[in-house]
């Protein structure tokens, strides 16, 4: 993701916070450039670590997570978050597994 210029541990860092808008713009363009690169499929894995620390706008995960649930079905590709389930609870785990649906 860092070499893509998406900023690990804060998502899209405008000021050192997250803004889902941007980092959702980032998502797809990541996913838009593989295609015109002319790779067949692009395996997109975000680590969400960050998400457990006090960053500005980190709050709109939830609301993050369905928006990208929107996008991914245009695209061919593998994207995968994954979460330690020791260190977020389960009503978060919920809220976002239900975005899914």
């Amino acid at each position: 993701m860092k070499s893509e210029g998406l900023c690990v541990g804060g998502g899209a860092c405008t000021g050192g916070g997250f803004d889902q808008h941007a980092m959702r713009a980032s998502v797809e363009g990541v996913l838009t450039d593989g295609k015109a690169g002319g790779f067949a499929l692009t395996r997109f894995w975000a680590n969400m670590e960050w998400a457990l620390e006090e960053h500005l706008g980190v709050h709109d995960l939830v609301e993050y997570e369905t928006r990208l649930n929107h996008i991914f079905p245009t695209y061919d590709d593998v994207v995968g978050c994954t979460y330690d389930l020791t260190r977020v609870s389960a009503c978060v785990v919920i809220d976002i597994l239900l975005t899914q649906w």
